[in-house]
């Protein structure tokens, strides 16, 4: 059966998901012990939406590839028993682990976004007749999808635009599906699809106009972020960094003048091309920003200024996460750090008191907890520099060496390619 985009998506959706079974919590109940921690990577968050849905979850959001402010607020403040954290450890940062280091972890992810979405449906449906695939490059669908998705509580599954991957296949065949709604974006080879899937297959067909229309407006949007976060980081002399930005927000606004002058001429492919390359280099360049003033915010805790006392929190236990790190790297060379693994323990302990008298409104305390950790944590650090025959200097360099070697990596996984 295929339905073409003329339907409003709700009437389309609602026809196609009318029969889905559904599964988990009740529709609407929220359990406060469960939280479902999720970046703002559009395919990641669209499967977690759901995922949290049929969990009964809280749904914390943060910015890829660092762990906001606001989410370890909400997070702590929460005090959930259980935490899903959906997306690598380059998505959603290692230093998540640390701050709920008394909290039951579970992460749910794989080397890309089809095999992050599979490990989703696996743990949180142990069956279901109906599924949605939508290609994994499909942002424009996914975000037309989710609502529905949530409504019939059913899996959110991606392909590829010719082949649907393994994983997900096998997915498909141990749910038990019977049925697959496939997202139809212009390009999808339908055939190499149907050729893997041996469910029935209804068809929902979308037009290039719409994605195009909001791709553009997704990247002025990323773009003006991008420059307020730039304007930021110029007016507390980060300008190496700045300028580095800079340049990928030069080539967004390049990209994203060609998307308009493309969308005029009615040429909507080319257009949704640069509209979605001009909103990921304006990401990147935000991303980029986003460090180098963490770095900032670090020093000022460091030193004593005035920072809320999340971010004592937060930058505490980046600390801790960065040393222990180092710690199984001077184990793994056969060094002694019985010594600095019972400092970073202490460490731990007073991180996990910061977060008890946050989540208790104490914030005075948790600031002077989070400072005691974040003592502890820079004398293990001390003393493995010096095992370890580093610098302060080269100890940092090395940490900046390899987050930049993560970010560009892992750039063509975060925009779903292998």
């Amino acid at each position: 059966m295929k339905i073409k985009i003329a339907l409003s998506w709700f009437v389309a959706m609602s026809i196609l998901l009318s029969t889905a079974v559904t599964s988990g919590q009740p529709a609407g109940t929220i359990k406060t012990d469960i939280v479902v921690l999720v970046s703002n990577n559009i395919a990641d968050k669209t499967a977690a939406e759901v995922f949290a849905e049929i969990k009964g979850a809280k749904l914390v959001v943060t910015n890829w590839g660092t762990l906001n402010e606001s989410a370890v607020k909400e997070i702590i403040i929460s005090k959930p028993k259980t935490v899903y954290i959906i997306g690598g450890p380059v998505a959603i940062p290692n230093v998540t682990e640390t701050i709920l280091a008394n909290v039951v972890v579970i992460r749910l992810w794989g080397p890309t976004r089809y095999e992050t979405a599979a490990a989703i449906a696996e743990n949180g449906w142990r069956s279901a007749n109906r599924v949605i695939l939508v290609n994994g490059d499909d942002e424009f669908g996914m975000d037309e999808i989710k609502v529905h998705a949530k409504i019939a509580r059913i899996p959110v599954l991606y392909i590829k635009v010719n082949d649907v991957p393994d994983k997900v296949k096998i997915v498909i065949e141990k749910l038990g599906t019977t049925n697959v709604t496939l997202i139809v974006p212009p390009g999808l080879d339908k055939e190499k699809v149907k050729v893997k899937i041996k469910a029935k297959l209804n068809e929902i067909e979308t037009k290039l106009e719409g994605r195009a229309e909001k791709a553009i407006t997704e990247a002025e949007e990323a773009i003006s972020e991008a420059k307020a976060k730039l304007a930021e980081a110029k007016a507390q002399n980060i300008n190496l960094t700045a300028t580095a930005a800079e340049t990928l927000i030069d080539t967004a606004d390049k990209h994203l003048t060609d998307a308009k002058k493309a969308f005029n001429e009615t040429k909507y492919g080319s257009a949704f091309g640069l509209a979605v390359a001009a909103r990921h280099n304006a990401e990147n360049a935000e991303r980029i920003l986003e460090n180098s003033l963490e770095a900032e915010e670090k020093e000022e805790v460091e030193v004593g200024k005035n920072v809320s006392a999340t971010k004592h929190i937060l930058i505490a236990a980046k600390i801790i996460s960065k040393v222990a790190e180092k710690i199984q790297e001077a184990k793994n060379k056969s060094i002694n750090v019985s010594v600095e693994l019972q400092i970073l323990a202490n460490a731990s302990a007073k991180l996990a008191d910061a977060e008890n008298a946050l989540a208790a409104g104490n914030l005075e305390q948790a600031k002077t907890l989070a400072k005691e950790a974040m003592k502890l944590a820079i004398q293990a650090k001390q003393s493995l520099m010096i095992k370890l025959g580093l610098s302060k200097i080269e100890f940092e360099r090395e940490e900046w060496k390899e987050f930049a070697e993560k970010i560009f990596k892992e750039m063509p996984k975060r925009m779903g390619r292998d």
